[in-house]
Order: C-alpha cells, then structure tokens, then sequence
C-alpha cells in the first residue's frame, strides 16, 4: 500500500499536532512509502523528524537540499509483492505554497537546512 501523502494534514488533530498524532495509525496501516505535500507546512525541520518516525521511506523524490543539491529523502524504494519486484516513486507537489489551505499556512515554506 502507497500513500498519497497529506494523510497528516487533513484534520484538526494532525494540524494541532503538526502530524505527530497520526504516526502510530499510519505506521499500523503496513504503507510501503509515500511522498509529501501539506506536510510541508510544519517547516522542513519538522517534516524530517516526522519522515524518521514512520515505520516506511517518505519518498519525494524532488526534493533537494539548497546547499549540496542532494536528495533530502530517498528518491525510490522497490517492494515485492507474489514474487515481483516494483519500484515506488514519489513527488512533492512543487506548488502546495499556492494551493494549501489558509489554516496551514501560518509556516511559511521555508529552504531545506
């Protein structure tokens, strides 16, 4: 199972919680990966710590940090599911800034650290 990312931003105990409180669920939900969107919000620093707390790689793979041009996030992982090996991807909307709901964006999006 893939998520499609703004599983932690949707609802007002993920924003209060910056989506600390849906790790448990999503980490029982047996995800292979997922990427980010709305997440973004909580500020890069606070997306980092959130992607080590998952039982799965967070995957957007379009994301790169400012100063080495590096991935921040593993660009792909590969599952196997009856004997066959698929390769999972995930981008990050470059364009969450412009279509986030208002009560999200009390962070501004900021550069990678």
């Amino acid at each position: 199972m893939s998520s499609l990312g703004p599983a932690s931003s949707r609802n007002l105990s993920a924003i209060a919680t910056m989506g600390e409180s849906l790790i448990l669920i999503l980490n029982a939900m047996g995800i292979d990966g997922m990427t980010a969107h709305w997440e973004f919000a909580y500020s890069p620093k606070h997306l980092k710590k959130l992607s080590t707390l998952l039982d799965y790689p967070m995957l957007p793979n379009n994301c790169y940090d400012e100063g080495s041009k590096h991935p921040v996030f593993p660009t792909h992982t590969v599952i196997e599911r009856a004997g066959l090996k698929i390769g999972v991807i995930g981008i990050a909307c470059h364009i969450v800034d412009k279509t986030m709901p208002p009560l999200l964006l009390w962070h501004q999006l900021y550069t990678w650290e």
